[in-house]
Order: C-alpha cells, then structure tokens, then sequence
C-alpha cells in the first residue's frame, strides 16, 4: 500500500477470477465509511476470450475498467 495525493492509496494485490490468478494495482480512496477505486486488467491475462462478433469484424477490446465501493456496515 502506498499513500497518493489527495487521500488516494494504491494497492497492490492478487486477484483470482476464472480460476486464474495475476497481480494488479488498485486505486483506492478512503472516505469515513467506505472506499471507492479502481482497476484496470486484461481479460486474457485471466484466461478470458474477449467477445468477438460479426466472425471477427467487431472485437471487445481485452482491457476492462473494474470501479468498486466498498461499504462498512456499523451495526
């Protein structure tokens, strides 16, 4: 973790999605009771075939913006 400007962390972890693992780097920013950031990752980094359709004519690109909130729940 590492501390930003204007009260932005970035993270660093390890993400599994579809039985895949690989490092990414989160932008977080704190407020009182939640967080909010982002991710940026390759779809075939884990494993996943962007959508093609038109038998190749028109592709998803393989980059995907991940934004997450992150809620604390006082009870």
């Amino acid at each position: 973790m590492e501390q930003q400007s204007g009260g932005e962390v970035s993270v660093s972890c390890n993400l599994m999605l579809h039985g895949q693992t690989q490092p990414i780097n989160l932008r977080v920013v704190n407020t009182q009771l939640h967080d909010r950031g982002m991710a940026v990752l390759k779809q075939t980094e884990f494993g996943i075939k962007p959508i093609t359709v038109g038998g190749g004519t028109i592709k998803e690109k393989d980059e995907v913006k991940i934004d997450f909130e992150i809620v604390i729940c006082q009870r």
